[in-house]
């Protein structure tokens, strides 16, 4: 690892505002472009108000009862984990700009803990991670595979922001694969 990465991570180590959870071998890793504003307020992925990720867990049959945020941490007993591209918290998606640092560190992250999937949360992080316009890019199951082989999902988002573009079947194209 390079000197500038190594540094880079201390640096992030230090002034992100919403820590990975994440754990050798998890079934799906959901990645987003940062934590957004709220969530990292409340320490918690997915806390904004009117966000549907917890809801659509619970109605895609991956939670057992519909979880609030600040219960994000039992993901790890339901097999999966958070983390983002760039991991100093913002307020809008459109001005994020990960960095080859931000997208090295990520890719270190995904092959040390080897999720059987991962699931970019939406369209821009999943092209910030394909280097691809996200106009480029079909919601569902990816053909590329992720770092160290994972498969990869890109999901609508669930952010109350994006509601123009939310549609629940990938969603459900990613609970199916998990379950089966």
């Amino acid at each position: 690892m390079s000197a500038a990465l190594e540094e880079r991570q201390d640096e992030a180590a230090r002034t992100e505002q919403l820590p990975d959870l994440l754990a050798p071998g998890l079934d799906i890793v959901f990645a987003g472009a940062q934590a957004g504003g709220c969530s990292a307020k409340a320490g918690a992925y997915f806390a904004g108000r009117g966000n549907q990720f917890w809801p659509t867990l619970h109605e895609i049959g991956l939670t057992p009862r519909l979880f609030a945020p600040e219960d994000y941490r039992e993901g790890l007993d339901l097999g999966f984990g958070f983390t983002d591209l760039v991991k100093v918290a913002g307020e809008k998606e459109r001005n994020v700009k990960p960095t080859g640092d931000d997208l090295a560190a990520f890719a270190a992250k995904m092959e040390k803990v080897a999720p059987r999937a991962i699931a970019f949360t939406s369209k821009g992080a999943g092209a910030f991670w394909l280097k691809r316009p996200a106009a480029k890019i079909d919601y569902g199951r990816q053909a590329e595979k992720g770092p160290g082989g994972a498969a990869m999902f890109i999901l609508p988002s669930p952010s109350g922001a994006a509601r123009k573009s939310w549609d629940l079947d990938p969603w459900r194209e990613l609970a199916a694969w998990v379950k089966g």
